[in-house]
């Protein structure tokens, strides 16, 4: 069998003009799985590393496999190899030629518009082409030595290792598994999603991962950080944590690579979690700006970052999110089972959401598909923010009668409105236990949406930074109460003016914060207010929200009253 080597390459175009095949070269595609092994201590809390003793060879599914001429790298055939990792492609006899395995993978179905259904690639984001066309870096790929095809064609099975070394107990060159372990946990994620629509289409997916990809303040590989341009950063490796990008450039999911420090490619569970994010973008919504894993975070990155939790569980048929990091990945990194409600028990807290988005899906009179069909519909049209409430809501509409019994249990015991109170709003939310938030602290919480209504002030809006973590929540601005929301329904189209003022008895220096305007989750309208508190606006017939915030250097407090007024 012909040696293989693992090389990132640009990807070759091929020639028109294609020379008569009558052999064929044949094989399997598979490569190194180093599994996370999951052990509870005396206490009881998760406990991970990567277990190299462990490691499994698995199939390299859906990957694009061509066959090139080593002089002359033109394409002399291509094919996909199959869900066990077989491939089968014609050639020309007796001609010298490679076999390369590309980490891309795409489905043979094709869409309406003439591109595959699904297509996903891993590259190389510190490549020369990453900076000036993302899109287009350098796809890893794994390589056989030259042979020559002969009269009857041949076999070339071709394996990508880990490149671990039990010796040295270390990487101590390339990693050819890598790229191809990444596509295996985004190919799982891609088949739950067709087991409940075979007619989805994704929109291509982008993968970044070198081994120099590290939190962002701790690359030994680079000099001092001084940039100011994020892709210049992104290619010297500075990406702070596993991410997804969501606009271009260099839009795509960012994984974390360096060994002894954190390296993602095996961890499924943290790339589902990131392509949870993309799926939301691909096909629902998320109203959140992204940020830290907050205790206490807004509602909408509560529920986002639960259901990117939640959908790494259910797509990988198990409660345990486990990663590693540190010397020889042997230390726990994030760690949570999905079958523990953790807290704070609330319609925002990211564990307790993730706990009731699984056990719902786990249950026999709900299941993923109702789940699926409300994310795709009704959570992307949905004219109240993105969160926990609006998605509970929908999610009664779809169930039986045992099925809302099962969501409502759950509901309640996050202390979140349920049953037929509930609605996309949480107009009928209650208070909080006073061990989950201090009575006092409830009015930077409730009402979750101040309703206005024209001509009548509304009552204080809070500000606060009490929730935050850092010094004075300069860190994220990510939690509640750092953000307030308003609604307010028009009956008929007109000219209108929202008046801004500070409550008395708080600060009197504050600026006014700024008054954003959403229609069916699309922003209308980033407005500073006006000398005089006022923005203006022209709107026709329909249901608004609307969140208000102080800008960055100002502070997290305060209390102010709107009020909508004909202009």
């Amino acid at each position: 069998m012909p040696n293989t080597r693992s090389v990132a390459v640009p990807v070759a175009v091929s020639s028109d003009r294609r020379i008569a095949a009558d052999v064929t070269i044949s094989g399997n595609i598979t490569y190194d799985c180093v599994p996370v092994a999951v052990s509870r201590d005396a206490q009881g809390r998760l406990q991970a590393k990567l277990d190299y003793d462990a490691t499994a060879r698995y199939a390299v599914a859906n990957a694009v496999v061509t066959i090139i001429d080593p002089d002359t790298r033109r394409i002399l055939a291509d094919t996909l190899s199959d869900v066990a990792g077989a491939y089968a492609v014609a050639v020309p006899p007796n001609v010298r030629a490679m076999v390369r395995v590309e980490a891309r993978m795409m489905s043979a179905d094709i869409a309406p518009d003439g591109r595959p259904a699904w297509e996903v690639a891993v590259r190389d984001n510190h490549s020369e082409e990453f900076r000036t066309v993302p899109e287009q870096a350098a796809v890893y790929a794994l390589e056989s030595a030259p042979f020559d095809t002969g009269a009857q064609g041949c076999t070339v099975a071709l394996h990508a290792g880990s490149g671990w070394s039990r010796d040295l107990q270390r990487y101590p060159a390339t990693r050819p598994a890598a790229p191809f372990a990444i596509l295996a946990a985004v190919h799982q994620a891609i088949q739950c999603v067709l087991a409940v629509d075979r007619a989805a289409v994704f929109a291509p997916l982008n993968v970044f991962w070198h081994p120099h990809n590290v939190p962002e303040t701790r690359n030994p590989h680079q000099e001092e950080d001084t940039s100011d341009d994020p892709l210049e950063r992104l290619s010297r490796g500075y990406i702070g944590t596993s991410f997804f990008k969501v606009t271009p450039p260099g839009s795509g999911i960012y994984l974390l690579g360096a060994q002894n420090v954190d390296t993602d490619e095996y961890h499924p569970a943290a790339i589902i979690h990131e392509w949870a994010h993309y799926f939301e973008n691909a096909f629902s919504r998320a109203d959140n700006g992204g940020g830290a894993h907050e205790e206490h975070p807004d509602m909408r990155s509560g529920f986002t970052e639960a259901w990117a939790n939640a959908l790494s569980g259910i797509v990988r048929g198990t409660p345990i999110y486990a990663t590693t990091c540190g010397e020889k990945q042997a230390r726990t990194g994030a760690a949570f089972d999905l079958d523990e409600i953790g807290t704070p028990r609330t319609w925002y807290g990211e564990m307790p959401i993730s706990h009731a988005l699984y056990q719902w899906a786990k249950s026999s009179h709900i299941g993923f598909q109702p789940i699926y069909d409300v994310m795709v519909n009704d959570q992307r049209r949905v004219g109240a923010f993105t969160s926990l409430l609006s998605f509970a809501a929908r999610l009664r509409r779809r169930v039986g009668v045992a099925g809302r019994g099962e969501i409502d249990r759950l509901l309640r015991s996050l202390n979140t409105v349920d049953g037929a109170a509930l609605d996309d709003w949480g107009t009928c939310q209650g208070a909080l236990p006073a061990d989950v938030v201090a009575p006092q602290d409830q009015r930077y919480l409730l009402p979750i949406y101040t309703e206005l209504v024209l001509d009548e002030p509304s009552p204080p809006l809070c500000l606060t930074d009490k929730f935050n973590r850092g010094e004075a929540g300069r860190a994220t601005r990510g939690c509640v109460g750092n953000r307030r929301f308003l609604r307010f329904t028009l009956v008929q189209r007109g000219n209108y003016r929202v008046v801004g003022e500070v409550v008395p008895g708080g600060p009197q220096d504050l600026p006014l914060p700024y008054f954003d305007l959403y229609l069916g989750g699309t922003k209308i309208a980033h407005d500073p207010t006006d000398a005089n508190g006022w923005v203006y606006y022209d709107l026709p017939p329909a249901t608004y929200a609307a969140e208000i915030y102080p800008a960055a250097q100002q502070p997290l407090a305060g209390c102010f009253r709107f009020t909508l007024k004909k202009a």
